[in-house]
């Protein structure tokens, strides 16, 4: 959905005032009416769920009806979109310095390109971030480049880590060239949107692919268990832990709503079972029970069982099942067939694509009704070459469907279970990811076969945390009352419910809210592990005690100290060798103040020549700033030294920093924007964005 040109609406009569009072009421509606989208989709997707093609036009009769509101529905919303930006246009143009206007119709394109960035609408979001960029000051700047950053562990620590951006390439998302990283623990690293894979390889241990989404401007924190070659199995490939988008895609039968799920550690075969294989076990049952292996032959053609690399079809679950529970006691590993999650998961990734190699389908790419010349028929495992996932599981579009162990029963009661991926007898849309249909447990199909599972110890995944969004609401009292590093100590180092005080509540909440959400912590507390060489227990924003995790309830002085005095030793990488705080390096920069400040308040002020700074960021004196090239620290005290003495949140004592220090380093590269953003690390257009929010003509 993208905006139109705005229309020529019925305007309110009277001044600017009752322009802005219609703009927002229509805001409103605009941002409720995305919600009952959002809400009609979900319901079509349960629809085409439930309804059956064989389905008369009695059960269908709701899901046509939503079909018919869905197209009418965006049209809707797109008229109103246009009003809205059309009723905030004319707002400005009859008071072009409206800051109050300009920001929130900034927030308005905000959110329109978001929802459709969630949406996969990436032509709609590009839009909308255009526009986003003619207003912007520079607050939303770094959420229009996108950049996002990734901090990996591994378990054991130690691997070599190497990372591709996958690309469309004939209508197939092919990995970019590779990107050493080192080893792990890696990052944070910075990372633009898309799709990623990254391999790692430690000696001892199973080289693991693991895919990566990156979506606008989030961190992610990913931690990989990787295992031995001897765990996963000769032909088995390792899906590691973490969520993925499930469903979602609504070409695909029965595949439902997109929600994420997070699935544990498996390993899954690469091939479907083959007819070789299958052979083994009917001989071994036939020693002991002739008639359940008769019941368990398939039935072939003469030609497809000469061929033992074909994939073994025409078997009930029932067979399936028991052929897990055979070669589980052959091996001595565990054996099973996959969830339909484990199976969605193994064949799509994390990034939500339609096919095991992208979006787009050609029957070239796998074992589908079109792929040869001539008759539907069979062919040996793993002679698609491109039906191939991000993991490395073979024949998962294509070549036979697949039977999984989630059960799901009929209307009537019958015992069914949820069969996934397509088929040679099939076309394209029965070949997506996403696509599920039942079938009876007792049922022999021609065109469905089966692959396995072996269970891998439990153990990683991602924490994903979103961008920080500006608000739009301006302060109704820009100078703070004062900060009392006093109050803020005798509250941290006191027990969890002195924080609820009114004084330490007030420090909390201005200096180190920010600290809280910036550092990748769940709301309301930050606690991290000295043995990560991260802080722990810097701060705590709780109503009790009682909310803090049992293990961290020791929140003492003894304890905090020591958190304190690592904090001081942390490296924090070559970002800080950069005091102009970017986005990510004011992550980085507020974490150490915050350290810092509530280790020593005496060093905060004095230490390192940061009163002659904070004097020098009052009075203008730009030739008493540190040169971008001074070490951090000295910069840091810098900040917060302005913060307190100023009353200022540590925002806006960065923000008087960093625009000093842009004035400073344009003049001494003589204006230079090319050298001025190579200097300073950002990109031209990042540089630009924050001359703009500063009002620096170049």
């Amino acid at each position: 959905m993208i905006l139109t040109f705005p229309l020529q609406t019925s305007a309110p009569s009277g001044d600017k005032n009752a322009w802005l009072g219609e703009a927002r009421r229509l805001r409103d509606d605009v941002e409720r009416q995305l919600c009952e989208l959002d809400q009609l989709r979900d319901e079509l997707f349960a629809l085409h769920a439930e309804v059956r093609p064989w389905d008369g036009p009695a059960k269908k009769e709701r899901l046509w009806e939503a079909e018919q509101l869905l197209p009418i529905a965006e049209q809707t919303v797109q008229h109103e979109v246009s009003a809205v930006v059309e009723h905030y246009q004319r707002v400005l143009d009859a008071d072009p310095d409206c800051e109050d206007t300009r920001l929130e119709l900034a927030a308005f394109y905000w959110h329109l390109a978001s929802w459709s960035e969630e949406r996969g609408d990436e032509l709609a979001c590009e839009s909308y971030l255009a526009l986003l960029g003619q207003l912007d000051d520079g607050r939303y700047a770094d959420l229009i480049e996108g950049t996002g950053t990734l901090s990996l562990e591994s378990d054991p620590p130690g691997a070599r880590v190497r990372i591709a951006r996958l690309e469309q390439q004939q209508r197939r998302l092919v990995e970019s060239d590779f990107r050493d990283l080192g080893v792990t623990p890696v990052g944070p690293i910075d990372l633009a949107p898309g799709s990623y894979v990254i391999e790692m390889r430690l000696k001892g241990h199973a080289p693991t692919r693991k895919p990566l989404k990156m979506t606008r401007g989030s961190h992610v924190s990913s931690h990989v268990s990787l295992t031995t070659g001897r765990a996963i199995g000769p032909d088995f490939v390792h899906v590691p832990a973490g969520r993925f988008q499930m469903g979602g895609d609504m070409n695909a039968a029965g595949g439902g709503a997109p929600r994420a799920v997070f699935v544990d550690n498996f390993a899954i075969a690469r091939y479907p079972v083959t007819i070789g294989e299958y052979l083994l076990f009917l001989d071994d049952v036939a020693a002991d029970d002739p008639g359940r292996a008769l019941r368990y032959t398939p039935r072939y053609g003469a030609r497809e069982a000469a061929d033992p690399r074909l994939p073994v079809t025409g078997i009930s679950y029932e067979a399936a099942a028991d052929y897990c529970t055979w070669l589980s006691a052959r091996t001595g590993v565990v054996h099973h067939l996959p969830t339909e999650e484990q199976w969605e998961k193994a064949c799509r990734g994390v990034d939500g694509r339609a096919f095991p190699w992208g979006d787009v389908f050609d029957a070239s790419y796998c074992h589908a009704r079109n792929s040869r010349p001539g008759r539907p028929h069979l062919a040996p495992v793993g002679s698609a070459e491109h039906d191939m996932s991000i993991y490395g599981a073979r024949d998962m579009a294509g070549l036979v469907s697949e039977w999984t162990q989630t059960r799901e029963d009929e209307a009537d009661d019958a015992e069914a279970y949820v069969v996934r991926g397509g088929s040679f007898e099939e076309t394209g849309d029965a070949c997506r990811a996403a696509r599920r249909m039942r079938v009876g447990s007792g049922e022999a199909m021609p065109s469905v076969g089966f692959r396995t599972v072996r269970p891998l110890a439990p153990g990683g995944g991602d924490t994903i945390t979103p961008p920080m969004v500006p608000t739009i609401e301006a302060p109704s009292n820009p100078r703070r009352r004062p900060v009392d590093l006093a109050a803020a100590r005798s509250a941290l180092f006191g027990s969890a419910r002195e924080l609820t005080t009114s004084d330490a509540d007030h420090v909390l909440g201005e200096l180190l809210e920010r600290v809280v959400a910036l550092s990748h912590a769940e709301r309301g507390f930050v606690i991290e592990r000295v043995a990560d060489g991260k802080l722990t227990a810097l701060c705590c924003r709780t109503a009790g005690a009682e909310e803090i995790p049992r293990s961290d309830q020791q929140y003492d002085a003894e304890i905090v100290h020591a958190a304190l005095r690592q904090a001081r030793t942390i490296d924090l990488g070559p970002m800080l060798a950069i005091p102009l705080p970017g986005a990510r390096r004011c992550v980085l920069l507020q974490r150490r103040f915050a350290a810092d400040a509530f280790a020593d308040d005496e060093r905060l002020v004095a230490g390192e020549g940061a009163d002659a700074i904070a004097l020098a960021l009052r009075i203008g004196d730009a030739a008493a700033l540190p040169s971008p090239d001074a070490p951090a620290t000295t910069t840091v005290a810098a900040a917060g030294a302005v913060a307190a003495r100023e009353h200022a949140t540590l925002d806006e004592a960065v923000s008087a920093l960093e625009r000093e220090l842009l004035s400073r380093t344009l003049r001494e590269e003589h204006n230079n924007i090319s050298r001025t953003a190579r200097r300073l690390g950002l990109s031209r257009n990042g540089l630009r964005a924050r001359l703009r929010r500063y009002s620096i003509n170049v």
